[in-house]
């Protein structure tokens, strides 16, 4: 049976294969719409009743990788990876065209902070930054140089992240805990 319907803000429509549910996360699900004569754009919904929880304009017209984590949702439209609290206000923002590459940038929420894997604006191929921010502050807790992760997990209080390779000479994958 239908619970309920909701009608897409005036001149939106769900960008074809990029709607993106909550996964995991049972209280939001945030679906990429096609706005015209703008930017893209995000829509926070709750699942069990329809209710608009947020709304947001992205910063270019293309569709947005999307991922909903514990309170904390991404999205990487081209432009920046940007992360929004669970009730939509703004957490962090990474600028840079690609930051994450062709999928959405790994990333966890543990301890109250959102670690995540992504390539600083300018940096060369390979280069990535592994950052943790805050999820109350939106203050960056600490940040280092890391490798391309190819994903990410936290169980036990510890964050597990996925290498596609050990080294550039070995290619069995490896995981750093």
């Amino acid at each position: 049976a239908r619970l309920w319907t909701l009608r897409l803000p005036a001149g939106c429509r769900l960008f074809d294969g990029a709607a993106h549910a909550s996964g995991a996360v049972e209280t939001t699900a945030v679906f990429a719409l096609d706005c015209a004569g703008g930017p893209s754009r995000l829509l926070a919904v709750r699942p069990d009743n329809g209710a608009v929880r947020w709304s947001h304009r992205l910063g270019s017209a293309e569709a947005p990788e999307v991922t909903v984590l514990d309170g904390v949702t991404l999205a990487e439209d081209g432009t920046a990876l940007r992360a929004y609290r669970d009730n939509g206000e703004p957490l962090a923002e990474w600028a840079g065209e690609n930051v994450c590459g062709d999928a959405i940038c790994p990333a966890v929420v543990a301890e109250g902070r959102l670690v995540v894997v992504y390539r600083p604006n300018g940096a060369r191929g390979g280069d990535r930054r592994l950052e943790a921010v805050d999820a109350s502050t939106g203050r960056v807790a600490w940040r280092r140089d890391a490798p391309a992760y190819a994903a990410m997990t936290a169980a036990g209080g510890r964050i597990y992240a996925l290498r596609r390779r050990l080294s550039a000479a070995l290619l069995p994958a490896g995981v750093d805990v």
